[in-house]
C-alpha cells in the first residue's frame, strides 16, 4: 500500500512570478528504525543544512525572491507568503511550506499572529 504526503509548494514560473501549488510525495511501508515496527516513509533526499529561527509579532519582510530552495517548517505562530501575484498562503504550527521561489520579483513575508513564529528552515542547495 501507497500513501501521499502532500506538500505546499512556492515557486517561479517561467515569467518570473511567484506561484503557489502543492505535490504529493509518495510514502511506503519501511523497515525504517529496526526493531521498531515498520512506518511509511518517503525515500531519502539530499538536505545541506537547517536553521532554527524565530520572528517577532509584526514583523514583516520586503518582496524578495528566497536565497536557496528549502523546506520551511512552522513550529509555531503563523507565517503568511504573499507571491508577486498576490495570491497567499499561511503556514502555522504544525505545517510546512516547500519553497522554491529563487528567481523573479519574489514574495513578502509576515508575521501574522499574536506571538512569534518559530521553526526550522532546511536548506536544500
Amino acid at each position: 500500500m501507497t500513501f501521499m504526503f502532500q506538500v505546499p509548494r512556492m515557486f517561479s514560473d517561467k515569467k518570473g512570478e511567484c506561484r503557489f501549488d502543492s505535490f504529493d510525495v509518495p510514502l511506503q511501508l519501511q523497515d525504517a528504525a529496526p526493531p521498531a515496527a515498520p512506518f511509511y516513509t518517503a525515500a531519502p533526499q539530499t538536505a545541506t543544512c537547517y536553521i532554527f529561527f524565530r520572528i517577532p509579532p509584526g514583523w514583516v519582510g520586503d518582496l524578495h525572491p528566497t536565497p536557496n530552495p528549502r523546506l520551511v517548517i512552522c513550529l509555531s505562530g503563523s507565517l503568511r507568503f504573499t507571491g508577486s501575484d498576490g495570491q497567499s498562503r499561511t503556514i502555522s504550527a504544525g505545517e510546512r511550506l516547500m519553497d522554491l521561489n529563487t528567481e523573479g520579483e519574489g514574495h513578502t513575508t509576515e508575521v501574522v499572529s499574536d506571538i512569534a513564529v518559530e521553526g526550522i528552515i532546511i536548506r536544500l542547495d
